[in-house]
């Protein structure tokens, strides 16, 4: 029961996504291509290829939660766990 234990315990582990970043490595320069959105909820792009995107969004992430973009707009940025990043700008 205990080696049972332990082998769940360590294959759940394998499954953990390998992203552990912290606020230090998200400030800077981004740049965002974005696409307009899908009605097709289950849209899988990957035999499509690079799709070209419809505009693209250049931010700067400063200290504390300051999102700045190219066009003007300021808004704030959170860190979501260590994993992503949520912005919010202009509105």
């Amino acid at each position: 029961m205990l080696l049972l234990s332990i082998l769940l315990l360590y294959s759940l582990n394998l499954f953990d996504t390998p992203a552990d970043c912290d606020k230090t490595q998200i400030v800077g320069s981004w740049t965002f291509k974005i696409e307009s959105p899908s009605s097709q909820p289950d849209l899988n792009c990957m035999p499509h290829g690079e799709i070209a995107p419809n505009s693209t969004i250049h931010v700067s992430l400063e200290e504390p939660n300051i999102a700045k973009s190219d066009k003007g707009d300021t808004g704030s940025w959170t860190m979501v766990d260590i994993e992503g990043i949520s912005i919010y700008l202009g509105g």
